[in-house]
């Protein structure tokens, strides 16, 4: 929003969007005040979190910062989409049960579902097929993103061939960049050796979701089910 718009647009349409958040909520009558004041701060949390990753990410993009650590990114995307989905299964599992071993094991599969989800978006981007996310191909390098594959790339680059990360740095650092730069960025992540290093990352993402759902003593086995056809449907999604 503030990219296509500007930042006060953004800013306003961010606080209705809170505001109407909160109104099937406040229109509930099937929740008492203290189960209604905990949605709320479930809610609250969430936003707090997803402001500090969106402004981690502003901060990155202000800094002109591409020696982004792995560890760095997931930090950043648990705070945006990550904080949504940990928010959507807290929620839910709060309508479901009340025992708190139960939702704070939910909350943490909605988090590695929130991670899983977002990498697989930037996977998409570049290595999807076409019309795979809906929208073009290659928009984020269009618009100069930090993702997952991006990163990945750079740290191969940078270790194997310096000066090749130097000219994808150079690129993706202009204020615009022309389909040939697109063109030219996709010459060097796509290589074979790095699509391995990035599918086997995703493949580990995978199995720690799969593996934490498989050691899970508090979630029913029909949710798991449900949990783990979820993961299957990410993982195929767009392929």
């Amino acid at each position: 929003m503030h990219v296509s718009t500007d930042l006060g647009m953004a800013m306003s349409i961010g606080a209705i969007v809170r505001s109407l958040m909160y109104e099937p909520l406040n229109n509930a009558d099937v929740f008492s005040d203290q189960e209604q004041n905990e949605f709320h701060r479930v809610l609250d949390e969430a936003c707090i979190m997803v402001a500090r990753g969106q402004g981690q990410e502003v901060l990155w993009t202000f800094e002109n910062r591409w020696d982004i650590s792995t560890k760095e990114y997931y930090e950043m995307i648990a705070g945006k989409t990550g904080a949504l989905f940990q928010a959507a299964f807290r929620l839910g599992a709060m309508c479901g049960t009340e025992n708190t071993s139960t939702i704070k094991e939910l909350a943490d599969i909605g988090l590695q579902f929130g991670t899983l989800f977002q990498l697989k978006n930037d996977y998409l981007d570049i290595f999807g097929s076409e019309g795979g996310l809906k929208r073009p191909k290659y928009e984020d390098l269009r618009e100069g993103k930090r993702t997952f594959v991006t990163l990945i790339s750079l740290q191969y680059l940078i270790k194997n061939e310096p000066k090749s990360a130097k000219k994808v740095i150079e690129i993706l650092s202009r204020q615009q960049r022309t389909e040939r730069d697109v063109e030219q960025i996709l010459q060097y992540i796509t290589k074979t050796a790095i699509r391995k290093i990035v599918d086997q990352e995703l493949l580990q993402r995978y199995d720690r979701l799969n593996t934490t759902l498989i050691n899970s003593s508090t979630i029913p086995s029909s949710l798991k089910d449900e949990l783990r056809d979820l993961s299957i449907f990410i993982q195929n999604y767009g392929a």
